[in-house]
């Protein structure tokens, strides 16, 4: 079996996401997509490999660059160095995290040690295309450190938000001990103010709702959660917060996000608080981050309850 084929096979189905830059044919499942030498060593760059759910749980994984989207569709374009093979960059189109599983793709490798020509001298990611009507909000970045000679990740990620650019950079060399995952949330762009919201009262109590606006086998994702089915956020809401804040947010945010699914417009404090919420979330909340959490819960109360500076009313 070529190595091409092994490394691809412990990842899952491949599939064909927009045009690639270098390998100038369509990426599928059925073998070498190019007579290039260099993609039976790292292909992912060329075509990208599915990752259903998130990547292990929100973990980046080891060696690995993933890329997902989150509010809308969006073109990214990926650019690797490295000494062994120059630079290579890739082209592709992500569906919305919040509503698809399939929206996470691992695209780039390293796997040299301190000093190796596979590790990634250079390594950025970058928004090229956003759909019109919508506007690049922010970019999460989770920077995994995994242990020596293949051990179990250390701690939680290292979590950074860049906001005012549409483009990542690696801040350095990326070795093997790290995995990354940087995920671009995307919002409607403020124009007016549209449709009413529902407090999460109507949703626990509305399954069918919640079911209907997912679709067929959709889910919704929630930070530290990944993608939940209607059922799964129905455990949920029906779980008391007994005061803690972890489910005190969740509550707010699952609501937050299935009334803007449901066509309530949502201005930029609350777009805000919908994705830090999910990055709080993605850590767990921790006591220091507690006070931060319920202001956040407060804050999205205020949007599902109708009550939120520039956003539209309850649904009467």
């Amino acid at each position: 079996m070529p190595a091409y084929h092994a490394i691809r096979s412990s990842f899952g189905t491949a599939a064909a996401f927009g045009f690639i830059a270098l390998a100038a044919c369509s990426d599928g499942a059925t073998g070498l997509v190019s007579d290039d030498p260099q993609l039976r060593v790292r292909p992912f760059i060329y075509g990208g490999v599915m990752v259903n759910p998130e990547p292990s749980g929100g973990t980046p994984l080891r060696e690995r660059l993933t890329i997902c989207k989150r509010g809308s569709t969006a073109t990214i374009f990926v650019s690797e160095t490295q000494q062994q093979f120059g630079t290579t960059t890739g082209t592709f189109a992500l569906a919305d995290r919040n509503t698809t599983a399939n929206a996470c793709l691992v695209v780039a490798d390293w796997e040299g040690a301190p000093g190796s020509p596979f590790n990634a001298t250079a390594l950025s990611a970058e928004e090229t295309v956003v759909p019109a009507g919508f506007q690049l909000d922010s970019i999460e970045v989770l920077n995994q450190q995994f242990g020596s000679h293949g051990g179990p990740a250390i701690g939680a990620p290292n979590r950074t938000v860049i906001t005012g650019s549409n483009i990542w950079n690696a801040p350095g060399t990326v070795t093997t001990g790290f995995g990354i995952t940087v995920t671009f949330f995307n919002s409607l762009i403020p124009t007016q103010v549209r449709g009413c919201t529902y407090t999460q009262g109507y949703y626990k109590n509305h399954e069918e709702t919640v079911v209907a606006l997912l679709g067929p086998g959709g889910t919704l994702f929630i930070g530290g959660r990944g993608n939940l089915t209607a059922a799964q956020l129905d455990v949920i809401y029906h779980t008391p917060p007994r005061g803690n804040a972890q489910i005190i947010l969740e509550h707010q945010l699952i609501t937050a996000k299935l009334n803007v699914i449901g066509g309530a417009s949502a201005p930029t404090e609350i777009t805000n608080a919908i994705a830090e919420a999910d990055l709080l979330l993605a850590g767990g909340v921790s006591a220091s981050e507690r006070d931060r959490a319920i202001e956040l819960g407060e804050i999205l109360d205020d949007y599902n309850n109708g009550k939120a500076a520039g956003g539209p009313s309850h649904c009467s």
